[in-house]
């Protein structure tokens, strides 16, 4: 099994093969090769996680080689089908590709917060990229002096590093992007040039113009990772971008994946389920349940609970082999460490951020081509709700357009749907309701479904409806009043209320909901 460590603690490797799939989708989509493998010219597709801290971009784009040695039998079977770009068709096509995957393919992880000083991003780039491929070889050194020879031409200068390390992929995983939009990049002058109002989305455009003189040469896997509110890769919005943007889905683990995540980590070399119920090292199931429902099943606040929890055994002895109400009372006790700060949001913002988080408790499913990126820091078209959700600290998962679907993808109109849900864990959720209990939708949000946890006679069924429907409305109205027009509500649980009308939009000028629920005003 693999693992790797946090702060002392070895957790699994979880197995991520959907995210692996897509990386080598959109790499495949990036080559149109003949029989023989050449490539011809065609736009690269760039995999890009923008998911929010903790998600576990970094250690899939770090642990690329290893996910790929995971899932030998999966990708042998895969690539039997169409195998990968460079491979000629054939026998033993699915074994090939795989062959160079794990043995003829550069491994170049990099991480922007750690960009060395120069003065053209380009030179700068390749020397980096160089510099790190190959530090992996004994004879380095040397190689290195031939390859920067070549520096001066991209193409050469590639068929070079592929040429000395007798490889045939470069796989380049960037890390913390967001990183572009920090005063040291001004150094790189060529990353300056003004293209529009906008410097952080200049600054994304120059660095995607200089990245594709890497990424048109055959043959490059290249996947990008970090948070930033300027990356815009809705087709229409980012034309004049050398790349595609592919979008890289990274789910927050499901509770039975929560459950063999815990049972295999150990603080150390002593499983964590024998430090914290010595009298059953086996753990419990309400346990997994508690820390799934309290994380979201998101990797790094999983980490975060149960190094706290740990740390608090090892302190007092008295904390061990707690009952199951004790430790809910634990868990939920524990702050979280990495906050998404909403601190400059307006009231306005807060509507948003409310009705999302309406949106993730009633579990709506919205389509993915509404929650491409882009919209805040480009002042770009506002309906793109992943962009704002990320801003706000949410977190999605693929689902079924409705409970009875299986599949996530489903065809409309000629073409593969996907649908997602946003997740708001309540580890962050639970240490923001005092800092925002003054704003009115928050505290009505918050009040509302305290209050609906303590009405569970049958009396008080029909109160719960009118409160559900009501918040329905709620999510509609601030969706539309403030996103625009998105068809995540002809797919809501009230499908007969009209909300195209300009002027029933227009009419709804303040927060709606203490006309309909005063008590809660």
């Amino acid at each position: 099994m693999d693992v790797f460590s946090f702060k002392g603690v070895k957790h699994p490797l979880v197995n991520r093969e959907s995210a692996l799939l897509q990386v080598i989708e959109a790499f495949q989509a990036s080559h149109l090769c003949d029989e023989q493998g050449f490539s011809g010219v065609q736009r690269p597709h760039v995999s890009i996680a923008p998911q929010m801290y903790g998600s576990g971009k970094s250690t899939f784009g770090q642990s690329f080689q290893t996910f790929v040695s995971m899932n030998k039998e999966f990708l042998l079977h895969y690539l039997g089908k169409m195998g990968l770009p460079g491979i000629a068709k054939g026998d033993n096509i699915g074994e090939r590709s795989l062959d160079a995957l794990l043995n003829e393919t550069l491994y170049v992880v990099l991480n922007l917060l750690d960009v060395p000083d120069g003065n053209r991003f380009q030179t700068t780039l390749f020397e980096w990229i160089s510099k790190e491929a190959l530090a992996q070889f004994p004879n380095g050194a040397d190689l290195l002096s031939q390859v920067l020879s070549c520096i001066g031409s991209p193409k050469e200068w590639f068929q070079k590093l592929l040429q000395v390390t007798k490889k045939r992929y470069l796989y380049l995983f960037i890390d913390e992007i967001e990183a572009l939009e920090d005063d040291k990049f001004t150094m790189f002058k060529e990353l300056m040039v003004t293209q529009g109002a906008n410097r952080v989305h200049n600054v994304y455009c120059s660095f995607f113009g200089v990245l594709s003189t890497i990424l048109t040469q055959p043959f490059v896997i290249c996947v990008l990772a970090g948070r930033s509110d300027a990356v815009v890769t809705s087709q229409r919005d980012a034309l004049t971008s050398p790349v595609m943007l592919s979008f890289l889905r990274l789910d927050p683990f499901s509770e039975a994946t929560v459950k063999y995540f815990i049972q295999n980590t150990t603080y150390d070399n002593e499983p964590i389920l024998k430090v914290l119920f010595p009298s059953h090292p086996e753990g419990h199931d309400w346990f997994f349940k508690q820390v799934y429902d309290y994380t979201g099943g998101v990797p790094y606040y999983v980490v975060h609970v149960l190094n706290e929890l740990r740390k608090t055994c090892e302190s007092w002895n008295s904390f061990c082999d707690l009952s199951e109400d004790e430790m809910k009372e634990k868990i939920e006790n524990v702050a979280p460490n990495l906050l998404v700060t909403l601190s400059r949001m307006t009231p306005e913002s807060m509507i948003v951020f409310s009705s999302m988080l309406l949106a993730s408790i009633f579990e709506f499913r919205i389509p993915k081509r509404e929650i491409l990126f882009g919209g805040l820091g480009t002042g770009s078209y506002p309906e793109y709700v992943l962009d704002i959700a990320n801003h706000f600290g949410f977190y999605y998962v693929s689902c079924s357009r409705n409970e009875l679907e299986e599949a996530s993808r489903i065809p409309v109109r000629g073409r593969n749907e996907t649908y997602f849900k946003l997740v708001f864990p309540k580890i962050v959720l639970k240490h923001i309701q005092s800092r925002y209990w003054n704003i009115p939708p928050f505290r009505f949000i918050c009040s509302l479904f305290s209050s609906i946890s303590r009405l569970d006679s049958p009396s008080s069924r029909g109160f719960k409806f009118e409160i559900i429907f009501t918040l329905i409305l709620y999510v509609r109205w601030c969706f539309c009043s403030k996103l625009g027009e998105l068809s995540i509500f002809r797919h809501s649980f009230i499908e007969h209320i009209s909300i195209e009308s300009a002027k029933t939009i227009g009419s709804l000028k303040v927060d709606p909901i203490p006309n309909y629920v005063p008590a809660f005003s």
